[in-house]
């Protein structure tokens, strides 16, 4: 099988305009709740090397009764562009696999480091018997980056499949990081991957949540 190249990015000029390229934060600590109940946590770690960054984002989530889902997501970026993916997925037991590099133009040296690396091709990889290509601006789930609100599709670290998502404003609100109340701008994304977003106004995510097959809200909140 292989996926169709599709270009996953509307116009960012609204963020562009707001906040830099990459986050400030080292690293962020999310934990999760559902109806007020602890189910895990997750942690995204942002490494700066050579002008590119290195994003490492780790779950340990308990889904419900003998339901488990761990993750293991390693982005790497160069000139603002998503030029390596990897990511481990193990979900009540069964493993899926991601692995994907940009292809053509500025060819990605293959014994060097690929922070050095181009972005002039789609983004080529497999995911388990799936084998894809992704042309453009290439956003994945993991929600960090801010121009996920304003992303016509997110390619799945999961299964490497392209999701059309549409994004609506949320009204406007604060949430609590710490000792501060923090202006919050909101979107709900609808489509094959819904999901709820809230980022600073430095576009660093503070919350996210998913909904479950019971249309029950997975809340990932910032604790650091």
């Amino acid at each position: 099988m292989a996926g169709a190249g599709l270009a996953t990015m509307s116009l960012a000029d609204e963020a562009a305009a707001l906040c830099g390229l990459y986050p400030q934060a080292r690293a962020m600590e999310f934990q999760a709740v559902k109806q007020g109940r602890a189910m895990g946590w997750r942690r995204i770690a942002f490494f700066r090397e050579g002008g590119g960054l290195l994003v490492l984002s780790e779950s340990d989530l308990i889904l419900g009764p003998r339901r488990s889902l761990r993750q293991k997501v390693q982005e790497i970026w160069q000139d603002g562009w998503l030029v390596d993916l990897t990511a481990d997925t193990w979900e009540d037991g069964r493993h899926y696999q991601l692995r994907a590099e940009r292809q053509g133009g500025a060819a990605l040296p293959e014994e060097s480091n690929p922070l050095a690396g181009g972005h002039g091709g789609g983004l080529a990889g497999r995911a388990g018997r799936l084998q894809f290509n992704v042309s453009g601006h290439v956003i994945a789930t993991t929600f960090w980056h801010r121009d996920t609100p304003y992303a016509q599709a997110l390619l799945s670290v999961i299964d490497g499949l392209v999701k059309v998502v549409q994004a609506n404003p949320l009204p406007q609100t604060s949430i609590r990081l710490g000792r501060e109340d923090l202006p919050a701008r909101g979107w709900q994304l609808r489509g094959e991957f819904p999901c709820s977003l809230w980022y600073d106004a430095d576009c660093t995510l503070l919350r996210f949540a998913q909904p479950d097959e019971r249309g029950r809200q997975l809340v990932f909140a910032r604790a650091v």
